[in-house]
């Protein structure tokens, strides 16, 4: 869970930062992403210490154990697997880091590059553009959030959710 909150606080803000590289001029895209990044803080759990982290996931692992009736055999392969899996996962992981970090340099290039066989007029309208694209974009956004009003309400468990009875 705490993984893919991380995973997505850092896609939210991934998103943000390339909506702001296209209008630099604008300070609303940043204001926008400040206020999603809260709003998921504010929707996130609460943090807590290692050890409590630790004793809630060895309970987790002694209920799932127990309903699936895993012998002693089965579970230490279980365990076995997850520690050789979480190593090679944290590689690819760090590997997705490091290409990310390329990829937002090549997207700063190009983009600079392109501007720059524009002449005063095409960067006019290319920057019309972008206002136009972002505020059909909050346009879209603003649509979303209504067809789905009342999401607020909804307790998360992982990647599903469960209405309030």
């Amino acid at each position: 869970m705490k993984k893919l909150m991380s995973l997505t606080l850092g896609a939210v803000l991934l998103a943000g930062t390339a909506m702001a590289d296209v209008i630099p001029e604008k300070k609303i895209a940043n204001a926008e992403v400040s206020a999603v990044v809260e709003t998921v803080k504010e929707k996130a759990p609460v943090k807590m210490d290692k050890e409590a982290f630790k004793k809630k996931m060895e309970e987790r692992r002694v209920q799932f154990a127990e309903r699936l009736k895993l012998t002693e055999e089965q579970q230490k392969k279980a365990e076995e697997l997850q520690t050789k899996n979480k190593e090679e996962m944290k590689k690819i992981m760090e590997e997705i880091k490091v290409l990310q970090k390329k990829a937002d340099a090549l997207r700063e290039t190009s983009k600079t590059e392109f501007e720059a066989l524009l002449t005063p007029e095409q960067k006019e309208t290319l920057k019309q553009m972008n206002d136009e694209r972002q505020a059909k974009h909050k346009e879209r956004m603003e649509k979303r959030k209504e067809k789905h009003k009342g999401f607020e309400k909804r307790k998360h468990t992982g990647l599903r959710s469960i209405k309030d009875k």
